[in-house]
């Protein structure tokens, strides 16, 4: 399995693009303003994965996705192992 503590780490600069994707994740995804901030942060680098154990945030992943126009995958970090080889 590869090191997970070897992938990529990116800060994100806060912008009116990244808090206009956080509102409309918010609006047309029913997502609670942290949580809309958190998955614009990862949606402006076009991250592959948003992990999380957020059964509110996972509920919503269809919507999500639709929201942003590319095919986010949100998800456990149990679902993450097993998608990656782990288990």
């Amino acid at each position: 399995m590869e090191d997970i503590l070897s992938y990529e780490v990116v800060h994100v600069e806060e912008s009116d693009e990244l808090v206009g994707i956080g509102k409309k994740l918010m609006e047309q995804a029913g997502l609670r303003p942290r949580d809309a901030l958190y998955i614009a942060s990862a949606a402006a680098d076009k991250a592959d994965y948003f992990i999380t154990c957020d059964d509110k945030v996972r509920n919503k992943k269809v919507k999500i996705v639709e929201v942003l126009g590319y095919g986010l995958n949100v998800m456990t970090p149990v679902e993450y192992i097993k998608k990656r080889g782990g288990g």
